[in-house]
């Protein structure tokens, strides 16, 4: 069993109960403490008005034998700032711990409760669900915005692209990078240009950030790792080459396209993935190319490589 709970009782408020459970550790990837819910928390519980009980949830861990805090991360600190008389006026107005206790075997089922515990109803963000999904595998000291954008554009090139079935989507989308390839391709899309990645390229050239580019670049990476590190730093970098060369054309595609005016109606990301392969396969074959467009067959191309009617139509490859 990855989680099973110990005990669940009510117990009172004190002075050590808080203390015992201030110096519990945070679980991997936990939300950051938001100071305005802290102070919202503790006018109510000042107001004179019936206090709720507290739900706090805490696990031990056999694979790391410690103990984590599942649930509690606000109102264990708001207690423990309250100066006696204050801490008396929630006692006498009902205030109570329900504390409940959970046994897990590993520290990627301590996390899993800890998500269970804290869906998006409870105003968990889609970053705060990526750290926390994240949190047990290497990627969980890289930048989070890099790491968030690889994980959309790997299940990007699954889902819209290659069809593959009974992918994790929707919160649980980020677990795909518990799988080897897209692991790797995270880390090198999320660590900087000078040890070998592409994250200072990202940050220099925004335009890049879309679910179909990152999608090709996926693609890229997984036919030719080291030929797509040059291609993508180089369209990141404004173009290789004189005008022509399949990297400045997608550069200045890319910038038009960021640019476009909001009345005007913006490529598709299966478009934009499209072109990125276009230019690439051009770049592999050392063609230039000066102008980067799909005709009608390039985009109703299936997987199987033939258009809608039946024919066989250009791939891109």
């Amino acid at each position: 069993m990855p989680s099973v709970r110990k005990s669940k009782c009510d117990l009172p408020i004190t002075r050590n109960l808080i203390a015992e459970w201030k110096v519990l550790g945070s679980t991997p990837g936990e939300r950051p403490l938001k100071k305005l819910h802290q102070e919202w928390l503790r006018n109510t519980i000042l107001s004179g008005a019936p206090v709720t009980p507290f739900t706090w949830i805490k696990s031990f861990c056999k694979e790391t034998t410690r103990w984590y805090r599942i649930d509690g991360q606000h109102s264990i600190p708001t207690l423990d700032e309250l100066v006696d008389d204050e801490l008396q006026i929630v006692i006498d107005n009902g205030g109570i711990i329900t504390e409940t206790v959970y046994d897990c075997d590993t520290l990627e089922d301590v996390i899993i409760l800890y998500n269970q515990m804290n869906p998006r109803k409870s105003a968990r963000s889609a970053v705060d669900l990526h750290v926390a999904i994240r949190g047990h595998t290497p990627l969980h000291d890289l930048p989070v915005e890099p790491t968030q954008w690889a994980t959309k554009g790997i299940n990007f090139l699954f889902q819209k692209i290659e069809k593959v079935p009974n992918l994790p989507t929707g919160d649980e989308a980020t677990h795909i990078l518990k799988r080897e390839e897209p692991q790797k391709f995270a880390k090198w899309f999320a660590t900087d240009e000078k040890d070998g990645g592409l994250a200072h390229g990202i940050h220099v050239f925004p335009r890049l950030k879309n679910q179909g580019i990152i999608g090709a670049m996926f693609r890229t990476w997984r036919e030719d790792s080291d030929k797509t590190k040059t291609f993508w730093t180089a369209v990141s970098n404004g173009g290789s080459g004189e005008e022509g060369s399949p990297t400045h054309t997608l550069y200045q595609l890319l910038d038009d396209e960021y640019n476009t005016k909001e009345n005007k109606k913006k490529r598709s990301p299966k478009d934009l993935y499209l072109l990125c392969i276009k230019a690439w396969n051009y770049y592999k074959s050392g063609k230039d190319i000066k102008e980067l467009r799909l005709g009608k067959k390039e985009r109703k191309v299936k997987k199987d490589g033939k258009s809608k009617n039946g024919k066989k139509g250009r791939n891109n490859d």
